[in-house]
């Protein structure tokens, strides 16, 4: 009877340790709360936690597509980007940005991200300068 006990409370045991030590993203990750997972989100952006702001990112925004909260994730989600020195995707996204939110407020600064991600991508002069004529013509299109 004793050993029973003692199998029981080493399950018990395994199981919680099991469970505790799943990170938080992970929780996050498979709640279905979208409002908390916006929060979250913005939390990890904040504290400069870009994967995982991206990520929490990601999945709420097709919840929010059409509200008024789409325009800022959009945002942030472009960033997230940037941060993480994926330049020809932060392009892409901030250039989708400016053309989703032309009104923006934040259309001139995208406009600007642009221009610098292709700029963070021209090579040295030897080699092929297809980014750099994009990051002059980004930044014309800024400057005008």
């Amino acid at each position: 009877m004793k050993k029973i006990y003692q199998f029981l409370l080493f399950a018990a045991i395994l199981v919680f340790t099991a469970t505790s030590c799943v990170p938080e993203i992970e929780r996050v990750k498979k709640s279905t709360d979208f409002k908390y997972k916006l929060e979250k989100a913005l939390f990890y952006y904040e504290k400069e936690n870009y994967t995982d702001a991206q990520t929490l990112f990601e999945d709420v925004m097709p919840f929010y597509r059409g509200s008024a909260n789409a325009e800022e994730i959009a945002w942030h989600y472009a960033n997230c980007s940037y941060s993480l020195r994926e330049y020809t995707t932060s392009a892409y996204y901030f250039k989708q940005f400016t053309n989703t939110f032309p009104n923006s407020k934040y259309n001139e600064d995208a406009t600007y991200m642009i221009a610098s991600a292709f700029d963070k991508l021209a090579p040295n002069q030897m080699l092929d300068q297809e980014n750099t004529r994009k990051a002059i013509e980004a930044y014309q299109l800024f400057i005008n």
